[in-house]
Order: C-alpha cells, then structure tokens, then sequence
C-alpha cells in the first residue's frame, strides 16, 4: 500500500509537476487535473535518497542508495524505457557516488552539491561528500570541485543546506 509518502517531489517546469518513487523505477507527473503514471511499480529500494530535478521538462537524477552503497548513476527519466544513465566521457574521471545530495541543472551545466557516500569495505560508516561536481550534459565533461563547509558537523543534505542556509549558488549569465 503506497501513499504519496512514498514519492519524491522531483520539480515543476511548464505548469507540469514531477514525482519520483523511492522504492520503484515509477514516475508521476501532474498536468492539470490529470495524474499520469509511469513506468514500474516493483519494488527494488535501489536508489533510495536520490536527487531529482526537473530540466527542459525531462525529470533527471542522481545516485542513491541501495544494496548496502551509494550509486554514482547520473540519469533521466524516458516514458518508454524508464530511467537511462547519462553517461559522462571516457576522459573524465568517474562521478563520485552519494545519496542525499543536490541536483541543479541551468544552462546545460548539472551541478551535483554535496551528499552522504558509504564506505567501500563497511556499508555503515558513511562520510559527508564535500565535492561540488559539475557536469557540462553537452561535452559530457566532468569536473570535481571540493568544498568546505566550515564548522558545520552534521548531514549535507538538500534539508539541511535549506534549513540551514548553508549554501547559496549565483547562477551568471555570459
């Protein structure tokens, strides 16, 4: 029995509202007063704690959690095929995973701030991600930018940077 606390609220674009489960590969959008489901209701828990955003009406994605580590999958959602990875270039370096982070994509350039990620040999020992990681979507190009939060100890999550106003980002035009 799922309810809509079972869903992330992913973003809005052009009057349309995007939703995103938690346990399943499934989709809600909203347009007027219509609900449209999408995709498939097993439950898998794999990617648990994502980042979601809504760009060019296309809902993207990032890591989280499930099967015991952080996943490093950044991805957009297709109503056909379901979620399908976006793949950075072979010369750039790998995206580090994390789950509970920030996705923000403008002008074609996906910023990934911040996130929890799992230690490699114990899955519960969990680190706070202090890397602001910037995907150009046109080159497929990566680059890895660390940050420091100060003294701030706790989770760099979208709640807490919120909350907390940890962090403001100053999108410039050329």
């Amino acid at each position: 029995n799922r309810d809509w606390s079972t869903y992330c609220y992913a973003g809005a674009e052009a009057g349309i509202s995007f939703f995103v489960s938690e346990y399943a590969s499934e989709v809600v959008i909203l347009k007027g007063d219509s609900a449209i489901i999408q995709g498939w209701p097993e439950h898998h828990f794999a990617l648990q704690h994502s980042a979601y955003t809504v760009y060019q009406e296309k809902i993207f994605g990032f890591g989280g959690y499930g099967y015991w580590t952080s996943k490093n999958i950044l991805r957009f959602w297709n109503s056909e095929k379901g979620w399908i990875p976006f793949l950075t270039s072979s010369k750039s370096p790998p995206l580090t995973p994390s789950h509970n982070s920030i996705l923000v994509i403008k002008d074609s350039i996906a910023l990934i701030i911040g996130g929890e990620t799992t230690d490699k040999r114990n899955p519960f020992v969990r680190e706070n991600l202090k890397m602001i990681q910037k995907v150009d979507l046109r080159t497929r190009m990566l680059d890895q930018i660390e940050i420091d939060f100060g003294d701030y100890v706790g989770y760099y999550d979208s709640e807490n940077f919120v909350r907390r106003n940890l962090i403001c980002l100053k999108f410039k035009n050329d």
